[in-house]
């Protein structure tokens, strides 16, 4: 992208993709969470016209007192229909992705990482020069999410059944990281691979 390198950082909940990207972070590459972008085009005043497109389809009743799309209700009612969820994703995420390659575009660095755990679903991957995604064993990722989320361990393994399979995600994938150790580990893993992209990608950084 006009000598920018991209690197998608993609996972399932409680996988430790965003650590992966602190890291990389930490290695001078910007960081682009596509999750917090995407809750701006939910918004009423967003620049985006996904917010009419949403209540078009879902009718008022996904809005709060305030006239706001109502993400809880709107989530209570798209990820028990997957038609519904199809709806959803294919009005928002191009807007995301639009948003992204702006914001990507707009800037003079010239090493990037998308995080972001629907990357694939989204079609953002068609985006990235490089994959990498971030792996854990079960029992881990639904330890990490009690830890981070106030919710009951079912309710942990329900969002990551819900999920892309990690057999089918690694397809689309150039470097896995197996998360099942210390920060430490999985910091030395992440430098290991980025100075490996470093050097493929030598004229884009």
């Amino acid at each position: 992208m006009g000598g920018k390198t991209v690197i998608g950082v993609t996972g399932g909940s409680g996988s430790g993709k965003t650590e992966v990207c602190r890291v990389l972070e930490g290695l001078g590459v910007v960081i682009i969470d596509a999750d917090r972008l995407g809750h701006k085009v939910y918004l009423k005043d967003s620049e985006s016209p996904a917010f009419n497109r949403i209540v078009e389809f879902f009718g008022n009743e996904i809005l709060d007192d305030f006239g706001e799309i109502d993400r809880s209700k709107l989530g209570k009612i798209v990820f028990g229909d997957e038609v519904k969820l199809k709806v959803l994703s294919g009005i928002v995420h191009p807007y995301i992705i639009e948003i992204i390659l702006n914001k990507i575009a707009g800037s003079d660095e010239r090493i990037f990482a998308i995080d972001a755990f629907g990357l694939v679903e989204a079609g953002l991957h068609k985006e990235c020069d490089v994959l990498i995604g971030v792996f854990a064993p079960i029992d881990k990722r639904v330890e990490r999410i009690l830890q981070r989320d106030a919710i009951n361990p079912e309710a942990a393994q329900s969002r990551i059944d819900r999920q892309m399979n990690d057999k089918i995600l690694k397809q689309y994938i150039d470097y896995e990281i197996y998360n099942d150790g210390d920060m430490d580990e999985l910091e030395r893993k992440t430098r290991d691979i980025f100075n490996t992209i470093c050097t493929n990608f030598a004229d884009g950084l």
